[in-house]
């Protein structure tokens, strides 16, 4: 999904930026882990 500044044809600061990057980042862990919980593997190991 494209970031709501994209549209007007702005860039998002630096700091928000990293922040959106690492919230991306951390929801994909999470959803990584709970895909692999519920497939019955431990989340923790690949």
């Amino acid at each position: 999904m494209a970031s709501p500044l994209a549209s007007l044809g702005m860039r998002a600061p630096p700091v928000l930026r990293d922040y959106q990057r690492a919230k991306t980042g951390a929801l994909f862990a999470a959803a990584a882990a709970a895909g692999a919980e519920a497939a019955g593997a431990s989340p923790d190991t690949g």
